[in-house]
């Protein structure tokens, strides 16, 4: 159960988490040394971690969106390593009923939306490259390539009509 000094404590942290422990002290009527006890009792459990909040159109990002994703059962891990990679996600979940993610998205205007969107509808794969003969061509000697693992893009339909300026 989680003591009354502590839900206190964490309202005035749910309303502003930069508030100065002195303020919160004399709107709370605890000492500090208590208030900085307590934040630190709960840290890891009941505070999970600590975090800004940002003003993206203040930061030049005035669109935002939650795209909810579908994609194969084999793609999931690699779809959220990229989405969690771009800058433009700000936070991905992992949801059901039909959909796989929902990532919260933010961009400068709609046309870089756009373009994230298409990218995301194209399909990635993983394909396995064989050993194969190959060329330096610094100085043109023979060689064998190792095998390897790449990762391909076949963009989508809206995507190559778009770059075809069609």
């Amino acid at each position: 159960m989680v003591h009354k000094k502590d839900l206190v404590v964490m309202s005035y942290l749910r309303q502003n988490a930069r508030m100065k422990l002195t303020k919160m002290s004399r709107l709370a009527r605890m000492p500090v040394s208590t208030i900085f006890d307590r934040m630190r009792f709960h840290e890891g459990e009941l505070i999970k971690r600590h975090i800004c909040l940002l003003d993206f159109a203040k930061l030049g990002y005035h669109t935002r969106a939650n795209v909810m994703l579908k994609v194969l059962k084999k793609d999931k891990d690699h779809l959220k390593e990229n989405l969690l990679k771009s800058h433009n996600v700000n936070s991905v979940y992992k949801i059901n009923n039909g959909f796989d993610f929902l990532a919260e998205v933010v961009f400068r205007n709609i046309h870089e939306m756009d373009d994230f969107l298409d990218a995301l509808e194209g399909k990635f794969e993983i394909k396995n490259k064989k050993e194969r003969r190959g060329r330096n061509p610094a100085t043109n000697e023979d060689l064998m390539l190792a095998p390897r693992r790449v990762v391909t893009f076949k963009c989508s339909e809206r995507l190559r009509d778009r770059i075809n300026n069609r």
